[in-house]
């Protein structure tokens, strides 16, 4: 009587199920031709679960300890009971599945468990032999006519499951792989010290090269400068020569000076002498000028008293005559002597009085040469001095033009050095940027698989990552990495969290809350932000477009923040 049965039994007509259950479990249930009346037929194991749940649970706990045999740590310890739980709420909610939200729940559960026990699907499998073993004879034994049919409606909704909880494990095993790639990218668009590296590489370039320059003007002056205090040395000795050379000169003239002042103190002399020379003429001839007139006079008297004496007086009157005339001639010569003479002292006088006053201009000038020549030597001993100083300046200069030119030399090398550190900035900001490229690929080709199937949890944490990328990829376009038209950024409707956002509008759980309602304006922001950025890139206007990324990041945090707590209000 077991195996007794009809061909309505096992094969009936193909059609869709009666089934009220999501898109997903729709198609399942259709594949396995799950209908209404294999739920009716899976109530009848309500007594059996209900008298022999314990004993699936507790076999299905002995294989899993048997299979893990490894030493059970507190944390393992709670997972274990949290197992227990789930496999108990799993088992006895069987005769009453309809395949609700409670319902999935408990499979969703079970999927994410095994992932945090780091367990395969497949161990799903234990559970669903247990249940046959156990239930299996039970069946039999209690529904002898209707066995095959329960049995049937039984293994089809444990293959449902089966099937159920891979495909969740699979999407939650993916979601964890998008989720790492998430997170990977999330690190790498942190690196975004290339920009302000390489702003600061280009002001180092800039002020070397200016310090390189100013080194290369500063070598070639102290070139002009070491020449120029060379020939300032050499004309400094030469003046010391031609000075040492005047010196001599002057004391020379000096000394003539003095010879002159001399001999003119001598001609003083002399014509102190002839003065008093003439002088002694001048009383001599004053004294024959008195004798001469006393003789004119004493000849008056004689030619008197020879008239007194009449005949006898005539002999001394001719003789008185003539001493008078004689008289006459000596008073008159004596008086032209005192006339020359008395000429003669005044131009002896005169030229004594101008011999006297050059001699004293002679020595005035003399002790004034001598002054000069003592300035002279202060000079000639300061110019040596200058001469000292110039010729260790420009040993000093010398030394100082070989140091400036080793330093232009090192400026150079400088540059060089620093021209291969913003090569290698270059570099690695493009490499960072390639990599973050590539993940994105492995992460957008993961969401193009698995995108459909994704929670709406799971869904907000890809937009995260989504809308942390529009300032990235305008910071990398800026450096030249990144092409990013204005036209391709597009409606803000259009995005992943635009059509979400659109999609999710009727649905009460989503549409209603605040934080829903909040991510219009910054979401919107972004993109408007970003095709101006992207616009002022393609115009060339750097500066300008580097001034919308941190407007770009205060509406990412604002987006992020609103779709944060809407993830939290979904768990």
């Amino acid at each position: 009587m077991l195996f007794k049965t009809t061909a309505r039994d096992v094969h009936h007509t193909i059609q869709a199920t009666d089934v009220n259950a999501t898109m997903l479990h729709r198609d399942m249930l259709n594949v396995l031709q799950i209908r209404q009346e294999d739920l009716t037929y899976l109530r009848q194991l309500e007594p059996l679960i209900a008298a022999h749940g314990g004993t699936i649970i507790q076999r299905h706990l002995e294989m899993s300890a048997w299979m893990d045999a490894s030493s059970i740590s507190p944390e393992e310890l709670i997972i274990g009971e949290q197992w227990e739980a789930l496999i108990r709420e799993y088992i006895f909610s069987l005769p009453k599945l309809e395949w609700n939200e409670q319902d999935m729940s408990i499979r969703n559960r079970i999927a994410k468990l095994y992932i945090q026990r780091d367990l395969t699907p497949e161990r799903f499998i234990g559970i669903t032999t247990r249940i046959y073993e156990i239930i299996f004879p039970l069946v039999i034994q209690k529904y002898p006519s209707k066995a095959s049919s329960i049995l049937i409606a039984l293994h089809r909704v444990l293959t449902v499951d089966a099937e159920w909880i891979r495909d969740v494990y699979q999407r939650e095993h993916d979601f964890r792989y998008m989720e790492m790639n998430s997170e990977s990218l999330e690190q790498i668009i942190k690196l975004d010290k290339v920009m302000p590296l390489l702003a600061a590489v280009d002001r180092a370039m800039h002020e070397t090269s200016n310090v390189s320059a100013a080194s290369e003007e500063l070598s070639a002056s102290i070139e002009e400068i070491a020449e120029h205090t060379m020939d300032a040395a050499d004309k400094s000795e030469t003046l010391v020569r031609e000075t040492a050379h005047g010196q001599a000169i002057i004391r020379h003239s000096l000394d003539g000076f003095f010879e002159v002042a001399r001999q003119f103190d001598e001609t003083k002399d002399s014509f102190d002498a002839l003065h008093g020379a003439i002088e002694e003429v001048f009383s001599i001839a004053q004294v024959i000028h008195q004798v001469a007139d006393q003789t004119h006079l004493l000849s008056l008297n004689a030619a008197i008293e020879a008239a007194r004496a009449g005949e006898e007086g005539l002999g001394f009157a001719v003789v008185a005559g003539e001493v008078r005339k004689l008289s006459e001639q000596t008073k008159a010569s004596a008086e032209h002597i005192t006339r020359i003479i008395q000429e003669l002292r005044a131009t002896a006088q005169e030229v004594g009085g101008k011999s006297q006053e050059m001699a004293l201009n002679i020595h005035k000038q003399a002790e004034e040469t001598q002054g000069a020549i003592t300035c002279l030597e202060e000079i000639t001993e300061k110019v040596q001095h200058i001469g000292q100083a110039a010729g260790n300046i420009a040993a000093i200069v010398e030394e100082q033009s070989a140091a400036t030119e080793e330093i232009h030399s090192r400026m150079h090398e400088v540059v060089g050095q620093i021209e291969t550190i913003q090569q290698h900035a270059r570099d690695t900001g493009q490499a960072i940027y390639e990599m973050s490229a590539k993940v994105n690929e492995l992460r957008q080709e993961a969401l193009r698989t698995d995108e459909g199937k994704l929670t709406d949890a799971q869904m907000i944490r890809v937009m995260e990552t989504d809308h942390l990328l529009w300032r990235w990829w305008v910071y990398n376009s800026l450096l030249g990495y990144h092409e990013m038209a204005a036209q391709q950024i597009g409606d803000h409707k259009r995005c992943r969290l635009g059509i979400w956002m659109e999609r999710s509008k009727g649905r009460q759980e989503l549409g209603s809350h605040a934080a829903f309602r909040a991510l219009e304006i910054p979401h919107k922001k972004i993109h408007q932000l970003a095709a101006q950025a992207a616009t002022q890139v393609e115009a060339k206007q750097y500066k300008e477009a580097a001034a919308m990324l941190p407007l770009i990041e205060e509406a990412s945090e604002e987006v992020l923040s609103h779709l944060h707590e809407l993830s939290s209000n979904l768990r």
